[in-house]
């Protein structure tokens, strides 16, 4: 089995609703920092203010998308939106982060108007390699993957060692892959 906990309602496919059920099963008691790869529309930083975070990173690399999201948030002094690769993004803001945050990965193409990173397409094995080893503490974060059934079982299973050595659990949510302490779950 590649996950510790397997929840899955077939009811929940695509979009922010699975973000909204994402609050029905972790605790974000004293979190304050959201990291995002993969902007977009800015779903996951609407999902992140409505959630009370209070600092809010995320990065677009479609210069079209990123423009757009800078605008619908420009008046929000605790979001930065960012417009570069997200492995360039992810290794600068994890030497700046002291403190409880929950990274939100969601850079992978996903349709005819999102990014694709020729040097990285799918981001999330970076992603998830630069949080285990250069994060300063990994028990005191939350990682959530979005998009579960585009990544083979390969790289479910080599995410798994690799969080698992450290201590935290593996959550399958509704199309999402949720790595954290087991504290942080309801």
């Amino acid at each position: 089995m590649i996950y510790d906990i397997y929840i899955d309602d077939k009811e929940v496919t695509h979009g922010n609703l699975h973000l909204k059920r994402i609050t029905e099963y972790l605790n974000f008691d004293g979190f304050s920092n959201f990291v995002e790869t993969g902007t977009y529309k800015g779903g996951g930083v609407k999902w992140a203010l409505n959630n009370n975070f209070t600092k809010v990173n995320s990065t677009e690399l479609n210069e079209g998308l990123y423009n757009e999201s800078s605008k619908l948030f420009e008046d929000n002094i605790n979001i930065i939106i960012h417009n570069k690769d997200t492995v360039e993004f992810l290794t600068e803001i994890t030497t700046t982060l002291k403190e409880k945050t929950v990274f939100f990965l969601d850079a992978h193409i996903s349709g005819s108007d999102s990014s694709h990173n020729k040097n990285h397409p799918n981001p999330a094995i970076i992603e998830c390699k630069i949080l285990s080893e250069d994060f300063y503490d990994i028990n005191e974060c939350i990682i959530i993957i979005d998009d579960a059934r585009i990544f083979d079982d390969n790289f479910k299973n080599d995410m798994k060692k690799q969080f698992d050595s450290k201590g935290l659990k593996c959550v399958y949510l509704d199309d999402t892959i949720i790595f954290c302490n087991e504290k942080y779950l309801k």
